[in-house]
């Protein structure tokens, strides 16, 4: 027994010095191991004269690698000079767009044709009339029927029908919707008429739809292909939406750049010669495959350039970056120095040591935090100089940790797993931007460091808070959830509220802006449940008489918090679109019901008691069984239920080609991957895995065991088993240290023991769905895997406030070696 206590306080900081080790050596392999260069488009120059006839560019000549799924077709972008030297421009493509963004409209789509009073539109065997198309009214006619916009909604003579599908966009997003961007109104076509959808004879659904933009109507091409033409016209020698062109080179409004696939172009015209520029997402290619690829040309009026592109792998260059942005080192230097003064002038603790060690800790971590946020907004930053920030955020503060006797027991046991988790996220994003195929999974790889970093600087001046200071942190600032400052609680309730309707007005699955402040949400709903709990074990323990003289309204403060809770989880459903949250939420919510069923004193089993025991198991079991029997026979769910689709691509993957693709090439590439993964190295190209939808997020599990194999996957495995059991360590221990303390200190242990098992449990649902992603046990889910998916949003609003909330507690606790006289 005593061997077994030396080595809990001994071996989290010994296995804290070895993953430390391990991850550096790993991380210097990963570099020196990376492709030494990749062949990369520098320039497509077209070369044009007004007699000749247009130019078709396509995935071969812009350097694109068709393979991805994301690239541009075949025949994609037909340019054409005019007599006078104009450069126009026109999509061919079936299904890709081409974007010609200028300084005034930062989105501007071709294949989009201007309604004007007169127009006439074939599609199919049906002809239309456009009646009127001015103002904030259209009016359109066929076959003696007509269809009017006015006042922002579609007004016919059918009524909608009862089944109709929510096409259109909600009001908050039409209230909300920037002038630049395009507005859906309306589609044509189908047999159903619905409140965005007119329907006509042979035409099928969302044939065509209708937009607006800038001010006026647009058509745009939808199922089918149409053709156009003005007043006076006649409708055979109208264009077709692969024939409407753009001048690139107006003069009155001259294109910036175009998208291309997934790539962006700067263009650059000088008489005959149009050159176009890869600036974001450019194709990277072997030298192998690139001569292969381009053996054989198709129009020689088309020269593209290529150069081999250097990886950004060395440190050199560190000053140079420093001084061309001054004016970030200048902000850095100066927190720095704001840090000192603070810290020298703080009132808590005496000894000079300490105030020396405290202000140098402040300092770096405030200049090397800042300068680490500011690669942000500098893409020529060394992918080097991020990692190297990381390692140095991580190694410091766990040196501290370990110099003040902090790396014991539960607490140093999830900090090793902590490392662990960050190592492994570092390593699988690193080895995917330096080993993919696209300058754009690099980008992926550095926000994915440059956020575990500031992670890193943010936890090292709190590894230096001393305990009697977390103590009386977790007292005054848990206190308001217990008893006091009532308004406090539904503040917090109420930010959570308007962070959800932000989302929906705003966002969708992937966020607003790609930022999903939904994650904070639900940290809060883990607030939530701990105070819950926390009320009902109190009163059960004292068994108080403002519940014996007032039992419904005491029953109803608790069930108040429980409906909150439904209905922010039905919030969450609403505004992310994804059916994810209910699935997170009921993993919280039975294993919370479970814990708080049970008396906390007396032996007694109460219905409570029962219920728990019984109950909750039962009802799980059963939730199994019905998964399983949806498995099994998946056309048994009604049509109505949401994402409908996902449970019938889940249960046969291989009779949903396109929608189940995602689910059937991850497990194939699981398959291929063996024990030590499909390569000969874990480090180097990474190949087809690349072309994998959704590899750095939702299925970065696939990448980490095709690269790295099964012993990556259960390293992994091991890691966040640790995490987790950690948490559930901490949640005890804290819960038996408040029995021994005053009533304050009492409710601030109980409260924190709810919800640090209320957060571990949070944290092993968003790992089961993000390993379900990649083996298919469950229908597919975007959920993020903590610390190691690209989910800078979810590391930031959820993970880091979890981690910062078992560290605190673990702290607290357990005090280590504190610098003397300091607080």
């Amino acid at each position: 027994m005593p061997t077994l206590t030396t080595l809990s306080k001994t071996l989290p900081g010994l296995l804290t010095i070895l993953l430390l080790l391990a991850f550096g050596l790993a991380d210097w392999r990963l570099l020196t191991q990376a492709p030494a260069e990749r062949r990369q488009v520098t320039e497509v120059r077209v070369t044009l004269t007004g007699a000749e006839q247009p130019v078709i560019l396509g995935y071969q000549e812009l350097g694109q690698n068709p393979a991805t799924g994301r690239s541009a077709e075949k025949d994609h972008l037909r340019l054409r000079r005019d007599a006078a030297g104009g450069w126009w421009a026109s999509n061919v493509a079936d299904h890709r767009k081409v974007d010609a963004p200028t300084e005034k409209h930062q989105t501007r789509y071709l294949k989009r044709w201007r309604l004007a009073t007169g127009d006439r539109i074939r599609v199919k065997t049906t002809e239309l009339e456009v009646v009127e198309a001015q103002g904030g009214a259209l009016i359109l006619r066929a076959s003696g029927r007509e269809a009017r916009w006015e006042n922002g909604r579609l007004v016919t003579i059918d009524p909608p029908a009862a089944a109709c599908p929510n096409e259109g966009p909600s009001f908050w997003r039409r209230w909300f919707k920037r002038a630049d961007q395009e507005q859906f109104l309306f589609s044509l076509g189908g047999g159903v008429p619905c409140p965005h959808r007119w329907p006509l004879p042979g035409v099928p659904a969302r044939g065509l739809e209708v937009l607006a933009w800038d001010g006026a109507f647009w058509l745009a091409p939808g199922a089918a292909d149409a053709r156009m033409a003005r007043a006076g016209q006649p409708l055979e020698q109208g264009p077709s939406f692969k024939n409407v062109e753009l001048r690139l080179d107006d003069p009155a409004e001259p294109t910036k750049s175009l998208f291309l696939g997934r790539t962006q172009y700067r263009l650059r015209w000088q008489e005959n010669v149009l050159t176009l520029i890869p600036t974001q997402k450019a194709d990277l290619w072997l030298e192998t495959d690139w001569a292969e690829f381009q053996a054989r040309p198709r129009d020689p009026r088309v020269k593209t350039e290529t150069a081999p592109t250097p990886l950004p792998t060395q440190f050199a260059g560190l000053g140079t970056w420093l001084a061309t942005h001054w004016i970030g080192t200048l902000i850095a230097l100066g927190l720095a120095l704001c840090a000192v003064l603070v810290a020298f002038r703080w009132s808590g603790g005496s000894n000079p040591e300490f105030r020396t060690l405290r202000a140098t800790v402040w300092a770096s971590a405030l200049a090397l935090g800042t300068l680490t946020a500011l690669t942000y907004q500098t893409p020529e930053a060394r992918p080097t100089w991020l990692l190297l920030s990381l390692g140095l955020a991580w190694s410091g503060a766990s040196a501290l940790l370990f110099v003040t006797g902090r790396l014991q027991g539960a607490v140093g046991w999830l900090w090793v797993a902590i490392l662990g988790l960050v190592g492994w996220g570092s390593l699988v994003q690193g080895q995917l931007g330096l080993g993919g195929d696209n300058s754009y999974w690099l980008d992926f790889g550095m926000g994915h460091w440059r956020v575990l970093a500031l992670v890193g600087w943010i936890l090292t001046p709190l590894a230096l808070v001393q305990t009697a200071t977390w103590r009386r942190l977790a007292v005054s600032a848990l206190d308001p959830w217990t008893h006091e400052f009532v308004w406090l609680k539904w503040a917090v309730i109420g930010l959570a509220v308007l962070i959800l309707a932000f989302q929906f007005g705003f966002g969708g699955e992937e966020g607003v802006w790609g930022f999903r402040p939904v994650e904070g949400v639900k940290a809060i709903l883990v607030l939530m449940l701990a105070h819950a709990g926390a009320r009902l074990w109190r009163w059960r323990a004292s068994d108080s008489d403002e519940k014996r003289r007032h039992p419904i309204r005491t029953s109803l403060s608790i069930l108040a918090f429980i409906l909150v809770f439904v209905v922010m989880t039905c919030g969450l459903l609403w505004a992310v679109r994804d059916m994810s949250p209910v699935l997170l939420m009921m993993l919280l919510l039975l294993p919370w019901l479970w814990r708080i069923a049970p008396h906390p004193i007396s032996n007694r089993l109460s219905r409570w008691a029962m219920l728990g025991q019984w109950g909750i198991p039962l009802f799980a079991v059963l939730l199994l069984l019905l998964l399983l029997d949806i498995a099994h026979a998946p056309e048994q769910l009604p049509h109505w239920m949401p994402q409908y689709d996902r449970f019938m691509v889940w249960a046969d993957p291989a009779h949903f080609r396109e929608s189940g693709f995602q689910v059937q090439r991850a497990m194939e590439l699981v398959a291929a991957s063996g024990w030590s993964g499909a390569a000969a190295s874990p480090f180097g190209w990474n190949g087809a895995v690349m072309r994998l939808p959704v590899v750095q997020n939702d299925f970065i599990g696939a990448f980490l065991l095709h690269r790295f194999g099964m012993e990556g996957g259960w390293i992994l495995l091991v890691f966040q088993g640790v995490f987790a059991a950690a948490l559930f360590t901490l949640a005890r221990d804290v819960e038996a240290w408040g029995r021994n303390q005053n009533a304050p200190e009492k409710a601030t242990g109980l409260f924190l023991a709810l919800a640090l098992f209320a957060m571990a449990w949070l944290v092993l649902a968003h790992w089961t769905i993000a390993w379900s992603n990649t083996l298919g046990l469950l229908p597919v889910m975007g959920q993020p895997m903590t610390f190691v998916s690209l989910a800078n949003s979810h590391h930031l609003f959820f993970a880091l406030p979890g981690l910062i909330l078992g560290l605190a507690a673990g702290w607290m606790i357990k005090p280590g070696r504190d610098a003397p006289n300091s607080t």
